[in-house]
């Protein structure tokens, strides 16, 4: 019935205690065990379990355990929250849709709360393009709101495209006034990311905005006119401070960026819990045996070296599993020689999925076209890579990347 491991009755009557009457929650634990609740697919993940949710164990007030049906958020993928009116413009509206199907083509998660307006229709579009979204509720799990969304609902408790539905409210719980500030800090508190289109000068969605501020999430903003009412909160919270998306494609990057970030500190951890004990490991780059390098942990280079093996290693892992590693690259291959200047495609032929150094970089250039090439002439044709999402780097360091950004819709 959980995400992770078993759970006796007694103990999920413990951990929702206060939340309903003990004969209730047996009743509610008896369904999930093998009742209508197990039908409809309804899951319970408690905090202590493995499944839950990392994002949330580090909130001041983490819920005692989630029910959902479908999918929880995958660790190793940026999620980004898509919140704003439920009264939106059409401009709203297609912005909504943009940045969802946007979201979903490049592979990040989108978190919203299935409400009317923005949020439904952000979610909407991921789900449309194949993208994993997950909708968290002020109500039941099992209990669709608001109805208008019920299409959306059935296909995330399906857990289409890898998406789903959460609750921290018992099953059969109506909707109440109450409980959406209870479910706005789960959906930030879910985001490594949060962006709000359109919202008003008093508005319930600055209030998932101020939790994500307290819990340290990045916030972006969708700028508006300023003589729209519903664009006086986007505008203020840029005045105050909030990072306004500007340009689609450099927002894309920026979260590509920070996707990686993401992925090798929580690579890191495990880096060290393997390396603690002992100076002298080896690390496979590649899968090869006779690719080893030995490494001191206490030597920061050598542990740089590391860091990136094992990142390369996280991020194949994590694309593997919707498209095979030649696919990517013949689709890349392709995309490269499409949008990229001849010099330009030139050296993304000289780049791997492994970091490589610039003059790694010259050599295979040498060698591959017969020619000579600058310093300069490479660095900023690796620049111009950078810009249009072909190549990523790491101090002097470059690499294709293992998915081109993506900032065609349609």
């Amino acid at each position: 019935m959980t995400g992770g491991q078993n759970m006796s009755m007694e103990k999920f009557i413990e951990a929702n205690k206060g939340a309903g009457k003990p004969d209730v929650l047996k009743k509610i634990y008896e369904s999930m065990i093998g009742g209508e609740l197990r039908q409809e697919g309804v899951k319970y993940v408690y905090y202590d379990d493995p499944a839950y949710p990392s994002r949330l164990r580090d909130l001041s007030d983490p819920p005692k355990g989630l029910f959902y049906r479908g999918n929880l958020p995958r660790e190793d993928r940026l999620s980004v929250a898509v919140i704003g009116s439920r009264e939106c413009t059409d401009l709203g509206s297609d912005m909504a849709i943009i940045l969802g199907g946007l979201l979903a083509k490049n592979g990040f998660q989108v978190i919203s709360g299935l409400a009317r307006g923005i949020d439904g229709i952000a979610q909407r579009s991921a789900c449309m393009n194949k993208g994993a979204t997950f909708g968290v509720l002020g109500c039941g799990v099992d209990v669709c709101y608001p109805i208008t969304n019920e299409e959306l609902y059935s296909r995330l408790c399906k857990g289409e495209s890898g998406g789903g539905m959460i609750s921290e409210f018992l099953p059969g719980e109506l909707p109440r006034r109450g409980n959406f500030p209870k479910r706005n800090r789960i959906v930030s508190g879910l985001c490594d990311v949060l962006i709000v289109v359109e919202a008003m000068e008093k508005s319930g969605t600055l209030i998932t905005v101020q939790s994500a501020l307290e819990q340290g999430r990045d916030i972006y903003i969708v700028p508006g006119r300023i003589s729209d009412p519903l664009s006086y909160g986007c505008n203020r919270l840029i005045y105050q401070g909030a990072n306004p998306i500007y340009d689609i494609g450099v927002f894309i990057q920026e979260l590509r960026n920070m996707e990686v970030m993401l992925l090798e500190k929580r690579t890191q951890k495990q880096i060290y819990a393997r390396l603690w004990d002992n100076k002298n490991r080896h690390v496979t780059e590649n899968g090869k045996d006779e690719q080893t390098i030995s490494i001191d942990i206490n030597d920061e280079d050598e542990m740089k070296n590391v860091r990136k093996v094992m990142l390369t290693k996280a991020l194949d892992k994590s694309m593997k599993e919707n498209e095979t590693k030649s696919d990517i690259m013949m689709s890349n291959r392709e995309n490269a020689k499409k949008y990229l200047t001849e010099e330009e495609f030139k050296i993304y032929e000289c780049l791997d999925i492994t970091y490589t150094s610039i003059e790694d970089i010259m050599q295979k250039y040498e060698k591959k076209n017969k020619k000579a090439i600058s310093v300069a002439d490479v660095i900023s044709a690796l620049t111009a890579l950078d810009y249009k999402g072909f190549a990523e780097n790491d101090n002097t360091f470059y690499r294709r990347r293992l998915k081109p950004i993506n900032v065609s819709l349609f």
